[in-house]
């Protein structure tokens, strides 16, 4: 179970029901390590992930400006096994087509239901192992803030 935070700012009301969702689809289980923006290469990660086999994800949330977001979800899949974008908003066909075309995943969330929805599934990225190693670790280390479970 997630430990409850009062969201600080609109996106971070996000998080929650991102959690629930990723749970009830297994994506993530009590043995993930879940981490709030994790520190890497200088930017911040909103939400990543390591399951127990190894899969990192990266979750960047934004209400909107899909476009900032595709950049930053685009990084993240230099580094990480996933990357998936959160909003609150539907994406343009413009950029759900550039998401397509960069692997990406797009959940969107309903801020009024908290029911999430998938409208891309993330592709699985090609990481090379240093790179791998660097950012399993740095998770585990619990850089930024976790979640208790």
């Amino acid at each position: 179970m997630a430990l409850r935070v009062q969201p600080s700012e609109p996106e971070e009301a996000m998080e929650e029901p991102l959690l629930v969702w990723l749970t009830r689809r297994r994506w993530i289980r009590s043995d993930t390590l879940v981490v709030r923006e994790l520190p890497w290469h200088g930017r911040r990660v909103d939400v990543a992930t390591l399951t127990k086999t190894g899969i990192a994800t990266a979750y960047e949330l934004k209400l909107h400006h899909t476009r900032r977001v595709l950049e930053q979800s685009s990084l993240n899949g230099l580094s990480f096994d996933r990357s998936c974008i959160v909003t609150a908003s539907r994406p343009s066909q413009e950029n759900l087509g550039q998401a397509v075309a960069l692997g990406l995943g797009i959940l969107l969330v309903n801020l009024v239901t908290n029911q999430v929805d998938l409208l891309l599934r993330p592709v699985l990225q090609d990481v090379g192992p240093t790179v791998r190693l660097r950012l399993r670790r740095k998770i585990e280390s619990g850089a930024g803030r976790t979640y208790v479970r």
